[in-house]
């Protein structure tokens, strides 16, 4: 169980990782002429080590989350709530 020191950190890695995520949506959105607008799950990109070298809730980069998306794609849908205290 994270203490409130790892809650306060889980939340502000997903908070970063929605920020990048964002833009990920958007070009999908501009590719299919409005089309297609979705939402990108950051839950599914925190942390991943393919993406950045140290982890991108380590201080990957935008750029190394595009090439993530378009080697290996992510999940869309956003975010998926398993309880009241999840964010």
């Amino acid at each position: 169980m994270l203490g409130k020191s790892g809650r306060i950190a889980a939340v502000l890695k997903r908070s970063e990782t929605r920020e990048i995520v964002a833009p990920v949506g958007d070009r999908i959105c501009i590719h299919s002429n409005g089309k297609d607008q979705v939402r990108i799950s950051a839950l599914d990109l925190s942390c991943c080590k393919q993406c950045s070298s140290k982890g991108l809730c380590k201080g990957g980069t935008i750029d190394e989350a595009f090439v993530y998306w378009a080697k290996t794609g992510i999940v869309t849908g956003g975010e998926v709530r398993r309880n009241q205290t999840d964010l």
